[in-house]
């Protein structure tokens, strides 16, 4: 999370949305001296907590003044279809306790993984307990509170490389970045342009994982074994339902917000964070 009080600006980050090269390029404006980075050790909170990747119920009871500019200024974040953010998450979860691509495990531990987090979120789990799990925590968490939007602007990661236009023409931003364009260029032809639920599980699976550069067929393969797990499926359009509409509105609301901007050429970092 970055806050600008000269700017009254702060970007939430949101895990797995291309967040990292973000959060990176916004760093000279940051007033808080790196507060909201790396593992918090704090029991009464309920353990380790990831503070890169703190939700809004718990920013709000744990630092309540950051909470209240969050709130008072102008914010964004961005948000990802929910079912290629679970493979990517799924993805990154199984490299950081393999140190392997996904498709280089057996099918096997990736089906039974998947399987075991499905059924654990669908349980309740809270993911922002768990640095290991923080990844799998539902998008509107970052956006939403006590039951209404405290994040002003949502930016489709299909859209993330109209945010230089939006940073300098909205808020008086000037990154100095001579390219952000196409920050997902792999992504925005991988990502589905339709309305979340239009698009059969499988397919924006397929999509997600050509969009990683995985490949094909084994990276193909892989997907069309996930998309058919039951438990998956369920955990997609169930427990992330609520993350699938708000993408689908980010989209519609965003497309209209910036009818002149002009994407601008991607620095190799965040392309290859939006892959990510």
């Amino acid at each position: 999370m970055i806050i600008s009080d000269h700017h009254k600006l702060a970007f939430i980050h949101i895990p797995k949305c291309a967040g990292t090269s973000l959060r990176q390029l916004l760093v000279p404006f940051d007033d808080q001296t790196n507060a909201f980075e790396g593992i918090h050790e704090n029991h009464r909170w309920g353990g380790r907590i990831d503070l890169m990747h703190i939700p809004l119920a718990q920013l709000s009871r744990h630092f309540p003044n950051a909470y209240a500019k969050v709130a008072a200024y102008r914010s964004f974040a961005v948000v990802r279809d929910p079912g290629a953010r679970f493979v990517s998450s799924l993805a990154e979860h199984l490299r950081y306790r393999t140190g392997k691509d996904l498709t280089q495990l057996p099918y096997e531990l990736v089906r039974r993984t998947a399987r075991k987090l499905s059924a654990r979120l669908l349980e309740g789990a809270e993911p922002w307990r768990d640095p290991r799990l923080v990844h799998f925590q539902p998008q509107v968490d970052y956006v939403r509170h006590d039951g209404r939007q405290i994040v002003e602007t949502l930016v489709p990661l299909e859209d993330v490389s109209r945010i230089p236009a939006m940073l300098d023409a909205r808020y008086g931003v000037a990154t100095g970045a001579s390219a952000l364009a196409h920050a997902n260029r792999t992504l925005a032809g991988s990502e589905t342009r339709k309305r979340f639920g239009t698009v059969p599980f499988r397919v924006r699976v397929l999509m997600r994982l050509r969009g990683l550069g995985l490949g094909a067929p084994a990276g193909d393969a892989v997907a069309e074994r996930l998309a058919d797990e039951a438990a998956v499926a369920d955990l997609v359009t169930e427990y992330y339902k609520e993350d699938g509409m708000l993408h689908a509105s980010a989209r519609d609301a965003f497309a209209a917000s910036l009818p002149h901007a002009t994407p601008l050429r991607t620095p190799p970092a965040l392309e290859k964070d939006a892959q990510a």
